[in-house]
């Protein structure tokens, strides 16, 4: 039986989740990409959130096996009396991107949004505009509540959007036993944004069916991802004294690392692609005379497409050998994760009780590609199809990145009538 939220409600539901959201934000919790391969957190923040997340859920009457084990915090929800469907589970990420600091956040709450740029208190020159040219989604939310940060830190919208919104639903869920929902398995993972969220996770925890919250606008849900993997590249030369023995006999690492980079099809970097197209992407370039590095990622949404990137490397690698003697390069290529749309397809009913939910909330459903990977990718991949829910957070690991509250209430609303249809599933089969 459908159910809909109140007006009221919806009011104490943005209200909580704001409280929630701006606590959280202020935690840094970055990861830190030089320390992968611990099976603890990589910064001790992203175990501070966990720590206050447990305690947050250890707040609430009836959840159980609430339990910080290695980089996971896993809680579980009791299913409502007469609940008849399978548990699902709910996922997201404490972690908040490297590639702008997060530390020192200072959220700014900006109500009734008036529709014109957004300038920084601390960062007076950086400018969020709703302009063609720089965020035109910014338009759809004129009237709503845009929490950004102060200009200097990103938000950490991703993914603590995410985890406000969990956390608020269960709290609701909790007060308002008229939504029924099947029980609910919560986990809360770390390290997403260096790719090992997943990596120790306790896989008998989980149920069949998991969602991660970790998306962006209204409606927005998403099954298909990048197949995904990294390369990286060693350039060894030989050196001599530039002006004493360099002559035909100097060979540079360096200048040889900047050549392959700049031979990458100009046309499938990030910056010129957008849908479903691929990209290469260099993440970081390095070196000396002697040896030079170039790490870079490839993304595209089949494994022969992606094959083909490899190739293309390879193509690149030899072009800059034959024109360089004696240069020596090594190329290595990493899988990183694969798109999990060929796993979720086998497993129908997580999509179309997802649209099902979305309808129910009075949005369209918008199923576009994640151009990026999330937790989901690794749970599809290992039996347990995991689809992605939009969370209310944009601009991701950026100065500029913004979360608007009237969003995350729709994905919270969105939830619970994933969590009713969910619980009537079986009953309804």
């Amino acid at each position: 039986m459908l159910i809909t939220l109140t007006d009221d409600q919806r009011t104490s539901l943005g209200d909580d989740l704001l409280q929630r959201f701006l606590r959280y934000v202020q935690i840094d919790s970055t990861a830190v990409k030089a320390n992968p391969t611990s099976t603890d957190p990589s910064s001790p923040g992203q175990i501070e959130m966990l720590r206050l997340l447990k305690r947050e859920l250890s707040g609430l009457p009836g959840l159980s096996d609430i339990e910080i084990a290695g980089r996971y915090l896993y809680a579980t929800l009791p299913a409502s009396p007469g609940a008849v469907g399978p548990p699902i589970g709910l996922l997201a990420h404490v972690d908040t991107s490297y590639e702008v600091s997060g530390k020192g956040v200072k959220p700014v709450v900006i109500r009734e949004y008036d529709g014109s740029e957004i300038r920084f208190p601390d960062n007076p020159d950086l400018v969020l505009s709703p302009d063609d040219s720089d965020c035109p989604v910014l338009r759809e939310f004129k009237g709503k509540t845009i929490i950004t940060a102060s200009g200097t830190t990103n938000l950490g919208a991703d993914d603590k959007c995410g985890v406000a919104d969990i956390m608020a639903l269960v709290k609701f869920l909790l007060e308002h036993p008229e939504w029924p929902h099947p029980e609910l398995r919560l986990v809360f993972t770390t390290d997403e944004e260096i790719g090992h969220g997943v990596e120790h996770i306790d896989y008998s925890r989980l149920p069949k069916y998991c969602y991660t919250v970790d998306g962006a606008g209204p409606g927005e849900i998403e099954c298909e991802s990048f197949d995904a993997s990294e390369a990286t590249l060693v350039f060894n030369g030989r050196v001599f004294h530039p002006g004493q023995q360099g002559y035909k006999r100097l060979v540079n690492a360096a200048v040889a690392a900047a050549r392959f980079a700049t031979l990458l099809p100009a046309t499938e970097a990030p910056e010129s692609t957008t849908g479903w197209d691929g990209f290469f992407y260099v993440t970081d370039i390095s070196g000396t005379c002697a040896e030079a590095k170039i790490t870079l990622i490839m993304r595209d949404f089949t494994e022969a497409a992606l094959a083909r990137r490899a190739e293309v490397l390879t193509r690149i690698k030899d072009t800059v050998l034959a024109t360089t003697p004696d240069l020596a390069v090594e190329l290595t290529i990493k899988p990183q994760y694969s798109n999990m749309r060929r796993y979720v397809d086998q497993h129908p009913a997580s999509m179309e009780l997802l649209r099902a939910a979305v309808i129910d909330a009075e949005l369209t459903p918008k199923e576009i590609p994640i151009r990026g990977g999330t937790d989901g990718c690794a749970l599809s991949k290992n039996g347990h199809p995991c689809p992605n829910i939009f969370a209310g957070e944009f601009n991701f690991h950026s100065l500029t990145e913004f979360a608007v509250l009237e969003v995350m209430v729709s994905a919270v609303e969105t939830m619970l009538h994933l969590c009713r249809r969910w619980a009537e599933h079986e009953a309804a089969a």
